[in-house]
């Protein structure tokens, strides 16, 4: 599973992890990698190739509304109305 910065918007950096991995599974598609870009946050994208036995998918995340969650658990004393 790719997702968040590179991860999500970087089919070469994608494809790059995974090369020489076929022999584990692991097989990009290439047309699939190159689509799964600005995917809308929650979205996941499916991006082996059919001949491919693992499953690999680009998750769109939403990093800035799970960090500002997190800070409010931290910190709820220090958030005003």
């Amino acid at each position: 599973m790719f997702g968040g910065g590179i991860g999500e918007s970087s089919p070469y950096i994608r494809n790059s992890i995974c090369e020489g991995m076929a022999g584990c599974g692991v097989v990009v598609g290439e047309e699939r990698n190159a689509a799964a870009v600005g995917l809308p946050p929650g979205q996941a994208g499916r991006i082996r190739a059919d001949d491919g036995s693992v499953a690999i998918y680009v998750v769109a995340a939403e990093e800035e509304t799970w960090v500002a969650g997190e800070t409010l658990v931290f910190f709820p004393a220090s958030v005003k109305d």
